[in-house]
């Protein structure tokens, strides 16, 4: 801890000062403290603002390296961010209710500790309809949407304020894949940019259609198979997989849709070959009734179909709320 004098700004005005006291070599960058407010230590006073607000102040600092900044932050504010997704180099952060002031201090911190990201957004809102978009908002970096994420070998050019995509499903993926043997066809229902399908083809030779109501979706589900240079094994439909998914034709059927796989589990059903095959089902079961509710609904729906269902495999894949996880079941259908 060391005693200097420093500028104190609202957490909303500190980004642009920050940057303003580094190009006048006026910001001591290896000193910043965070609290009601956010005060820099100077170096020396001859600098300008501008119409920006500050008092002059003296305080003690703490050093420490960009990298452990964020924490830092987080632990002063008394924050406890619930999570944050890096897709690519971009950041998206869950902002706590009651710390929306600091959202902007939030990730103008979290994008100078971490190097590899170029700018940060939070979530405004959950999932939504049936083309699987959240609302973002920008807090630091570049002012893009568009990045590039590479997982298990495979690049995903994507938009992530056009599509749904989750770097938590990586372990879902290659779960799945290492299940997959050669020659087998695959209908993937609810394909967005083709993360599942693209790890699968890239490591198995199969036969894969992928299935998407978001044009955006497909627009890079196309894009990602040349990438990858999964053409002669992947496809990419646009539309309504209840419409489009083909009859009796399949060996395994994925379906990574939480909130809605029951009223498409009919669907995963018809597409498998008459001799049956392996559904890779998503749900969201209550914690208090982990798994129940959706193995009896997969059975119950299985024998109305004249199909016989067999539970072969059954995991948390994450926390969906503070009542409930997402959990995959993983369902051998018969005759």
């Amino acid at each position: 801890m060391s005693r200097s004098r420093g500028i104190k700004v609202s957490p909303c005005d500190a980004q642009i000062v920050k940057t303003l006291l580094k190009q006048q070599k006026a910001l001591d960058s290896k000193k910043v403290k965070h609290g009601q407010g956010v005060i820099f230590p100077l170096r020396h006073s001859d600098f300008d603002l501008g119409d920006v607000r500050y008092t002059v102040v003296e305080d003690e600092f703490e050093d420490f390296t960009p990298a452990d900044g964020f924490e830092r932050l987080t632990a002063r504010l008394g924050c406890t961010l619930s999570a944050y997704d890096v897709i690519g180099d971009l950041a998206v952060l869950e902002v706590p209710q009651g710390f929306e002031t600091y959202e902007k201090e939030l990730g103008a911190v979290l994008l100078e500790s971490k190097k590899n990201l170029k700018a940060v957004f939070k979530k405004s809102s959950s999932v939504e309809g049936a083309r699987r978009v959240r609302k973002i908002k920008w807090l630091a970096g570049e002012k893009r949407t568009e990045t590039v994420h590479r997982e298990h070998g495979c690049q995903f050019k994507l938009d992530i304020a056009k599509v749904f995509f989750s770097p938590r499903l990586s372990f879902e993926r290659q779960r799945i894949r290492d299940q997959v043997q050669d020659s087998e066809v695959i209908v993937d229902l609810f394909s967005g940019v083709g993360p599942y399908s693209i790890v699968i083809a890239k490591h198995r030779d199969v036969r894969i259609t992928g299935i998407d109501i978001n044009d955006g979706a497909i627009h890079y589900f196309d894009e990602n198979i040349r990438i990858n240079k999964v053409g002669d094994r992947v496809k990419a439909w646009h539309g309504d997989c209840r419409k489009l998914a083909p009859k009796g034709t399949s060996d395994r059927v994925i379906m990574n849709l939480p909130k809605g796989a029951r009223e498409f589990l009919e669907t995963a059903l018809d597409t498998l070959k008459p001799e049956g095959g392996i559904v890779h089902y998503y749900g969201v079961s209550p914690r208090g009734r982990l798994y129940e509710d959706e193995v009896d609904f997969i059975i119950k729906r299985a024998k109305q179909t004249y199909r016989t269902a067999e539970i072969i495999g059954k995991r948390i894949v994450r926390s969906y709320s503070p009542s409930e996880v997402h959990v995959a079941i993983d369902v051998e259908v018969g005759r």
